[in-house]
């Protein structure tokens, strides 16, 4: 997701799409689920959603963006999602461990956005970390960025962490929709996401 890649987004319509989600809705949960992602527009998406008190996001290449644009810096009357208290991430296959690259999770990026969103104002922190795998080792204590979250622990932050392979075998891809508290019962859409 690209907004200023013009052969992909018509500038008028992704100013439309911003605005509508700016002041007709109150989004308070928001899931992301696309790759690649500029950063500049995550910073777009996320300045028009100010309201989020939930991030789910998959990304399968560029997580490392998603930290830095949520990364609160010097400025802390600009940063992003100012309400954040809850961030999901599903993880599993991405680019980087499928080119030998590294891990999903950038232990760098993620440290620094971490430490940010815990050592902000105490109103504004955040208050839980949910991860989704289909593999206990992608969540395990040895993995470097889930070892920066258990810093947190002792400071208020919750971790959660699911194992979900046997619950999502013979559905399409609508990970989203189990991640989502308002839509992990609704039978209707589940049984809609089954293979046929």
């Amino acid at each position: 997701m690209d907004f200023d890649d013009d052969a992909s987004w018509d500038p008028n319509q992704v100013d439309r799409f911003l605005g509508k989600l700016e002041h007709e809705f109150s989004l308070e949960y928001l899931s992301i689920c696309h790759s690649p992602i500029a950063r500049t527009s995550l910073e777009r998406l996320f300045k028009a959603t100010p309201l989020v008190t939930t991030l789910d996001a998959h990304i399968y290449r560029n997580y490392g963006n998603l930290f830095e644009t949520l990364t609160i810096d010097q400025d802390t009357s600009q940063y992003i999602l100012p309400r954040l208290k809850t961030l999901v991430l599903e993880l599993g296959l991405s680019v980087a461990t499928v080119d030998g690259e590294g891990e999903t999770i950038d232990f760098d990026a993620f440290a620094k956005f971490l430490d940010s969103r815990m050592r902000c104002v105490p109103d504004n922190r955040l208050r839980k970390i949910v991860l989704y795998s289909g593999c206990i080792e992608d969540i395990s204590d040895e993995v470097p960025f889930v070892g920066v979250i258990q810093q947190y622990l002792s400071e208020g932050l919750s971790l959660e962490r699911h194992v979900v392979a046997e619950r999502r075998d013979g559905k399409l891809d609508d990970d989203w929709m189990e991640r989502d508290p308002d839509l992990q019962d609704w039978l209707e859409a589940n049984a809609v996401s089954k293979n046929s």
